[in-house]
């Protein structure tokens, strides 16, 4: 089981919003409109694999060692006629806003992808009530994927640049949440017995809490 939580210090969740169009300039230069104090914003993150992959100095934490990462992935991505099959298929989510579709085209649809994750300490249970992190965004959230394989290197989502881990990378099935629970509407609720997430009936409202033990 102590293999099973320490595995749980390095979970990565891809947000999708959509933009109000390609031409469009976001209200602030990230995308983001607010974010609270477990939450940092760090748009020059670069390093996306885990701790438990390279050593407990590698891949990118936060500077407090207890917050939530932000970091935008792409702007409008699949805008530019790429042939990518994720591009052109259409691109199911595993979690969206009540009333939203529950798949897109995103070569069809001018999309922004974002990274949240967290490389650093979460005590188990407790945090998930009492440090939860909070991202307004300045668009409407589509969905997000928690399934590991979706937070990977991935053609036309991924950050130019950036070190992403491989599927057979040490600790990589933790970047998955741990028993995900998805708040539908709700910006209040919160649970002990497992990974959640909210999204706000503004579905701008992004909420998390979770554990990894120490």
């Amino acid at each position: 089981m102590k293999e099973i939580f320490n595995s749980k210090k390095y979970f990565y969740i891809s947000i999708f919003l959509i933009a109000v169009g390609f031409f469009s300039i976001p209200v602030h230069a990230t995308g983001i409109t607010s974010a609270n104090s477990f939450v940092e914003i760090n748009t020059t993150a670069n390093d996306f694999r885990a701790r438990k992959e390279v050593g407990t100095t590698a891949g990118t934490m936060s500077i407090s060692g207890f917050d939530f990462i932000v970091t935008p992935e792409r702007t409008n991505i699949c805008q530019q006629g790429q042939s990518s099959s994720i591009c052109t298929n259409p691109q199911a989510f595993d979690y969206f806003p009540t009333g939203s579709l529950n798949s897109i085209v995103f070569g069809d649809i001018p999309t922004n992808s974002y990274l949240v994750f967290i490389n650093d300490d979460h005590d188990e249970n407790t945090d998930r009530e009492t440090m939860i992190g909070e991202i307004v965004f300045d668009y409407e959230i589509l969905g997000y994927w928690t399934d590991p394989f979706m937070t990977i290197d991935l053609d036309e989502v991924d950050k130019v640049g950036a070190i992403y881990p491989t599927s057979t990378a040490n600790g990589f099935p933790g970047r998955g949440t741990e028993n995900h629970v998805h708040y539908g509407s709700s910006t209040t609720a919160s649970t002990i017995t497992g990974d959640w997430v909210s999204i706000g009936s503004d579905k701008r409202t992004f909420r998390i809490g979770t554990e990894n033990s120490r």
